[in-house]
């Protein structure tokens, strides 16, 4: 009766030790893979390093003297004389990212370059717009938006070596980034291997906010209207199955030979607010590449904006689609804290979600923004994300486990004797 009873504690012993492990692996099953993130702001420093892979189809560009082209995180550039670059039609790059995110990371990009020195020692610059992806693993990941400006020597043709200094923000987030809102800039080098266009090495740092959910506000929606004033247009020799960029969806493929145009900035467009939980003038500027032939229309606009109300401002960067006459335009604005808000908005970071039309035959058009508020930008406080290891996880409780069942098999074998 006693070695049954002993047997009976045993077995109920053990079904206890079976069920605490259970339970511990139902709760670490959803566990986070982002670690030492909590609810507040959080500083993440990533270095990133990549091929290009594709440096896209080089398309001759020619500007004339006057023309504007936009600069992100710099004044824009005015030409003091005529000059003949390049447009570069969407090329690829894919590489990994280390630091405080840890994973692959994949861009397109389109670029614009110009034999005109802004940077002392520079040959040349221009600007980069694109977008991608940064994948941690185990279904945590972000799509992302950049625009960056750059500065480059060259062996003519190719461009040897550049610097660039830039913007990024998460678009879609998937896994523990869901809900979460990524944004900040990024400084990169790139270097050519040899002689060839399209086998240049990227390596760069980005100093990013990752802000997650209770600390970001939807505002409501904006909605605006206004002319556009159009700038000069500059033909590019496109040829057909050449690609643009989208910023929200497929590229865009050219169906046929030419019919493409880059604008130059027009100067500014002052927007009329009309409702919405911003108030005050909106100011927009931007170069735009499209391929027009009626009725397809399809490309992009790329620039700055700015709202201010006295001394209440918010500026950052606009970025859209354009498609076909008579559809809405899809796009998104975001704007950093450091530098570009001051009064009631110093210190919060922004983005949203932009559609806009314009009415056929004029240049007349509305819009709106879907806005949100990314709280107070954190002091640097590290950590870092990448896919969780659950035995890592799981090794403390199992060992706990463990060392309670010794115990408890030296207790039944004492009571035995």
């Amino acid at each position: 009766m006693e070695r049954s009873e002993e047997q009976q504690i045993k077995a109920k012993m053990k079904l206890l030790i079976t069920s605490v492990l259970i339970i511990i692996l139902i709760f670490n099953i959803g566990s986070t893979n982002i670690c030492d993130v909590n609810a507040t702001p959080q500083t993440l420093i990533v270095n990133f390093e990549a091929e290009i892979t594709s440096g896209g189809n080089f398309r001759s560009l020619s500007l004339q003297t006057g023309d504007e082209v936009i600069q992100f995180a710099r004044d824009n550039v005015v030409l003091a004389s005529p000059a003949s670059g390049g447009f570069h039609t969407v090329g690829t790059a894919s590489g990994t990212t280390s630091g405080d995110l840890i994973g692959t990371y994949s861009a397109d990009f389109n670029s614009i370059d110009l034999p005109v020195t802004v940077a002392t020692g520079y040959d040349g610059f221009g600007f980069n717009i694109g977008k991608g992806q940064i994948d941690c693993g185990s279904g945590n990941s972000f799509k992302f938006i950049l625009v960056s400006d750059y500065d480059y020597t060259a062996v003519a043709p190719f461009v040897i070596h550049s610097v660039t200094t830039g913007y990024f923000v998460s678009v879609e987030e998937s896994g523990e980034f869901s809900g979460q809102k990524i944004i900040g800039r990024f400084d990169s080098q790139t270097s050519d291997k040899d002689a060839n266009p399209g086998e240049e090495t990227i390596i760069g740092t980005m100093s990013l906010t990752l802000y997650p959910a209770n600390v970001i506000s939807y505002l409501g929606q904006m909605t605006y209207e206004g002319t556009a004033l159009p700038g000069n247009m500059r033909p590019i020799p496109t040829l057909t199955g050449d690609t643009l960029l989208s910023f929200t969806h497929a590229n865009f493929i050219l169906p046929a030979d030419d019919n493409t145009n880059f604008e130059e900035v027009d100067g500014g467009t002052t927007v009329t607010i009309t409702s919405g939980p911003l108030s005050g003038t909106m100011n927009n500027e931007r170069n735009v590449v499209t391929y027009f032939n009626y009725p397809t229309l399809m490309g992009w606009a790329v620039g700055k904006f700015s709202i201010s109300d006295g001394a209440d401002s918010i500026s950052g960067v606009m970025v859209s689609d354009i498609e076909d006459v008579g559809t809405v335009q899809d796009g998104y604005l975001f704007a950093l804290s450091v530098g570009t808000t001051t009064g009631k908005y110093e210190g919060k970071e922004y983005f949203g979600l932009t559609e806009s039309s314009t009415e056929p035959g004029t240049y007349d058009f509305t819009g709106s923004v879907y806005l949100y508020e990314l709280g107070i930008t954190p002091a640097p406080v590290g950590g870092y994300v990448s896919p969780v290891n659950k035995l890592t996880i799981l090794t403390p409780y199992i060992t706990m486990v463990f060392l309670f069942g010794i115990v408890m098999m030296v207790i039944f074998t004492l009571r035995r004797r």
